[in-house]
C-alpha cells in the first residue's frame, strides 16, 4: 500500500494529463499501483 502523499501525487498528475506510465517511473511505483 502506498502511503497518502503519493495517492495525491498520482491523482493529481492523473488530473493534469500525465499519462500512467510517466507517473509510474517519476514516482517510482509499479503501473498497476497507478492504475488503482
Amino acid at each position: 500500500m502506498i502511503d497518502q502523499d503519493k495517492r495525491r501525487a498520482i491523482f493529481t498528475l492523473h488530473q493534469e494529463g500525465i499519462k500512467i506510465r510517466e507517473i509510474s517511473r517519476k514516482l517510482r511505483v509499479s503501473r498497476n499501483t497507478v492504475r488503482s
